[in-house]
């Protein structure tokens, strides 16, 4: 997307940076960046959330020694038997409780394990036997590893990805860059087709 909004605005400097987990908005609020691509829900009063981009169906990632590592399929449910890595705030509650809830739908406590800071971290305590953790369908493909397993939830909601941006800093150039997205999302399959969609271009599943 930015190759594609790069040679429709020549000379326009498209970079990319990365924003940490347990601090979402924070580059956004400062100015630092000007849009961002992250995980819904967003609720928040100063921030504008533009149309999905990406649809995943949600999995967990755990160690290979860990029991659910037999199963094909999981429950939400499934989760009061496990320990849930967490997010340290200042990460927004209704996102952790959508993400890490602490209860399962038939109301059985769900323990919660470390915090993490940053997402990698999340892998190496996994690894290490701390705890397991949600993850969008296609970390198998990039996070896979030796002593990782990813399992998929049979009634678990998808997760979700969309635009974000500062609503008091919308310009011409952010809605002709989220116009270019969607285009080559839907020139891909829509949002729930659009990365395997790729991969299947590069010549892989």
């Amino acid at each position: 997307v930015a190759a594609l909004f790069a040679r429709r605005h020549p000379g326009v400097d498209v970079q990319i940076r990365q924003v940490q987990i347990s601090d979402p908005y924070g580059p956004l609020r400062a100015g630092d960046i000007d849009l961002q691509v992250t995980e819904l829900p967003v609720a928040e009063a100063d921030l504008t959330t533009g149309p999905v981009l990406l649809s995943q169906p949600r999995v967990l990632l755990m160690p290979s020694t860990h029991p659910f590592a037999r199963r094909e399929t999981l429950s939400v449910e499934d989760l009061a038997e496990a320990t849930l890595l967490t997010v340290t705030r200042p990460v927004p509650a209704h996102w952790l409780d959508h993400h890490f809830p602490r209860q399962t739908p038939s109301g059985r406590p769900i323990p919660h394990g470390q915090a993490i800071t940053h997402w990698e971290d999340a892998l190496s305590l996994v690894l290490a036997g701390k705890g397991v953790t949600p993850v969008a369908a296609a970390g198998v493909r990039y996070y896979a590893r030796p002593g990782l397993v990813f399992r998929p939830f049979s009634d678990a909601p998808r997760i979700e990805y969309a635009f974000i941006w500062p609503t008091d800093h919308e310009t011409g150039r952010l809605r002709a860059f989220v116009g270019a997205a969607l285009e080559h999302v839907r020139s891909l399959g829509g949002p729930t087709r659009a990365l395997e969609t790729l991969w299947e271009s590069e010549g892989g599943a």
